[in-house]
């Protein structure tokens, strides 16, 4: 029993550190995106198709790189599912 409860509480914490990169990644992402908007060099009223391209771009990425860390988060819960399985015959 021991095994398995050190097991799972291992798991949750590589979950929610996991998590909380993703957390900081996007909060980092928002951070440049602001200041692409609003910063002192920020962007007047109406965008440029140049400068409207750039932002777009970099809200795709943030979208892109927060499935990325989505993914290896269900890659983690995964694995650890079946760890769990494996010690003391976990069958959850």
């Amino acid at each position: 029993m021991l095994k398995r409860e050190r097991l799972i509480k291992a798991i949750m914490m590589a979950a929610a550190l996991e998590e909380e990169a993703v957390s900081a990644l996007i909060a980092a992402e928002i951070r440049k995106l602001e200041y692409m908007v609003d910063g002192d060099d920020g962007w007047e009223e109406e965008l440029d198709p140049v400068r409207l391209d750039a932002l777009q771009e970099a809200v795709a990425r943030v979208i892109v790189a927060l499935a990325q860390h989505q993914a290896m988060i269900c890659r983690t819960l995964e694995i650890s599912r079946r760890l769990a399985r494996e010690v003391n015959g976990y069958e959850g």
